[in-house]
């Protein structure tokens, strides 16, 4: 996000009314980040890696971090971005799934549940995704950014081998997000990385 913005009120009124769906005038998500929140919206780098607490709203960032990522996307002339979002569960999954349609109401302008797709009009599509069996995640490329919500969680290979080489032509963003949990080789190699500059 331009850093001479506000986030809340990017995320009130993300789009023109001359690139919205014909059926919305204006999109306002009920999303108000608090400081810590807003920090990482406006961290420029490609790769960033979060360990946050439970009950402390990472996962309500990780979702509208990943609109705000596609709202970057057409600002720097992207049509119709691709976006994907993973947890390590199904259930997981879901509560992304079920906090990204109750957010993003407005935008969506069409919904596959079968596919797990959301698609925002002139945002793209994002792809929902379970990293719980291997081999699949993100394979197929082409996304402009990613959100690994529960990162630590994550095995190192769904990371590496699918969703990292799907934003490669692209250059897209990502995110990993996620509770702490002991020395796992995706989440904890990332964050060290991270410290060490």
């Amino acid at each position: 996000m331009d850093e001479s913005k506000d986030l809340s009120t990017a995320l009130l009124l993300t789009m023109t009314t001359a690139t919205l769906p014909p059926h919305v005038q204006s999109i306002q998500i009920p999303y108000r980040p608090y400081a810590l929140q807003h920090a990482i919206h406006l961290d420029p780098h490609r790769i960033r890696v979060v360990c946050w607490g439970r009950r402390g709203g990472k996962s309500l960032l990780a979702m509208n971090e990943g609109f705000c990522m596609s709202h970057d996307a057409v600002q720097a002339g992207v049509t119709n971005p691709r976006g994907i979002i993973t947890a390590p569960t199904n259930k997981m999954l879901l509560e992304n799934w079920q906090t990204a349609c109750r957010l993003w109401k407005q935008a969506i302008t069409d919904q596959s549940v079968s596919e797990t797709r959301l698609t925002l009009g002139p945002l793209g599509q994002i792809d929902f995704r379970s990293t719980e069996s291997q081999g699949g995640a993100g394979r197929g490329g082409g996304y402009h950014w990613a959100v690994i919500d529960e990162a630590s969680r994550t095995p190192q290979d769904a990371f590496e081998s699918d969703i990292r080489p799907a934003l490669s032509d692209t250059a897209g963003r990502s995110l990993l997000i996620s509770t702490p949990n002991g020395l796992d080789a995706l989440f904890y190699d990332y964050y060290q990385r991270g410290l060490e500059g």
